[in-house]
C-alpha cells in the first residue's frame, strides 16, 4: 500500500486519515487482475469519488467520506477498511465502532435493498401501464437490488464484477435465496462478447454523462478483462450492475435526455416483451416479499 501516500499527496489529501479497501484491501479476497484500488479519504467532503491512474497502469477510486457517516450502504464497504493513515486515531474508533455493528449494518442495508427493489418493482408496472419504454430498466433495477440483498443476507458484501461467483459459491441454497430470480430476470444467458463490448461502451458513455469523473476506464477495463478470460455472464451482470447505479444518480432528469435514454437500453440490455417485463416484476415481487417476511 505504498503508493497511497504519495496518491494523498498528489491530490493534497495528505492531512486525512484514509485507508484502503474494496477487492483490493487486506480483506478483499481474490481480487481480478482488473480490480481498482478503492481509497477511502476522511476529508468530510461530499463529491463524486476521484479516478486516478497509479503505476502499472493501475486505477484507483478516492472516495470521499465522513467520520460521521451513518449510511448503511456506506458502513458496510468501510468495514474492512485497512488504515494507512490516522494519526488522532479518529478512524480506528470510528471503524472499531462499526465492526461491532457489522451485523446489524449489513441487515439495515439488505432491507434498504429490498424496499429499492419494491420501489423499482412498482416503477416498471407504472411504466408499463403507461407505456414508458423504460420500464424494462426497472425491473432489472429490481433484480440487481434484490442480488445485493440476497448477498448481504449471507454477510456477502456485494462487489459488483464478483457477485456471480459469490453466488455461486453459495450453492444451491443461494439460489433458493432468491439468485434463480434474479439470473432469470437480469438475462445473463444473453451475453455475447459482441453484445458485451456494445453495452460496455454504452455503460462507459453513461458514466460519464452521470458521473463525468473518469469512472469509464474502470468500466471499460474491468469488461475487456472478463471478455478475455471468457467471463462472459459475470461481466454482462457488472454492466447491468453500473448501469443501475447510473439510473439511479440520474433517474429524474433522464426522460428529458434522449442520447442518455439510449445508452441506458443499451447498457442494460433491456427486454422489449411487455409480457416478460410483467413477469418478471411479478417474480421478483413474490422473491422481495419471502425475503421480507423472513
Amino acid at each position: 500500500m505504498e503508493f497511497v501516500a504519495g496518491l494523498l499527496g498528489d491530490l493534497s489529501l495528505d492531512g486525512f486519515p484514509a485507508g484502503v479497501g474494496g477487492c483490493r484491501g487486506p480483506a478483499g479476497g481474490a481480487p481480478h487482475g482488473c480490480c481498482e484500488y478503492d481509497v477511502s479519504v476522511f476529508d468530510e467532503r461530499t463529491e463524486p469519488d476521484t479516478i486516478v491512474e497509479i503505476g502499472g497502469g493501475g486505477l484507483a477510486a478516492v472516495h470521499h467520506c465522513t467520520l460521521s457517516e451513518t449510511r448503511s450502504n456506506v458502513l458496510a464497504q468501510l468495514a474492512d477498511l485497512h488504515v494507512v493513515r490516522d494519526e488522532r486515531w479518529d478512524l480506528r474508533m470510528m471503524l472499531s465502532r462499526v465492526r461491532a455493528r457489522r451485523g446489524r449494518i449489513y441487515r439495515d442495508y439488505m432491507r434498504n435493498c429490498l424496499v429499492d427493489a419494491l420501489f423499482c418493482i412498482t416503477k416498471a408496472r407504472g411504466g408499463l401501464a403507461a407505456s414508458d419504454p423504460l420500464a424494462p430498466c426497472w425491473t432489472k433495477c429490481a433484480a440487481f437490488y434484490l442480488a445485493d440483498a440476497v448477498l448481504l443476507g449471507r454477510g456477502i458484501r456485494p462487489r459488483p464484477s464478483h457477485m456471480l461467483g459469490d453466488a455461486r459459491a453459495l450453492g444451491p441454497g443461494g439460489a433458493a435465496g432468491g439468485f434463480s430470480v434474479v439470473n432469470e430476470c437480469v438475462g445473463t444467458e444473453r451475453a455475447t462478447p459482441v453484445l458485451l463490448e456494445r453495452m460496455a461502451e454504452s455503460a462507459a458513455g453513461l458514466s460519464d454523462e452521470a458521473e463525468g469523473n473518469g469512472r469509464s476506464r474502470i468500466i471499460r477495463a474491468k469488461a475487456a478483462y472478463l471478455i478475455r478470460r471468457s467471463l462472459l455472464a459475470d461481466c454482462y451482470f457488472y454492466l447491468g450492475y453500473v448501469g443501475r447505479n447510473n439510473l439511479v444518480m440520474v433517474k429524474d432528469g433522464i426522460a428529458s435526455r434522449p442520447g442518455m435514454v439510449h445508452l441506458l437500453r443499451v447498457a442494460l440490455d433491456l427486454e422489449a416483451d411487455p409480457a416478460a417485463v410483467e413477469r418478471h416484476a411479478g417474480a421478483l415481487h413474490e422473491a422481495v416479499n419471502r425475503m421480507l417476511s423472513q
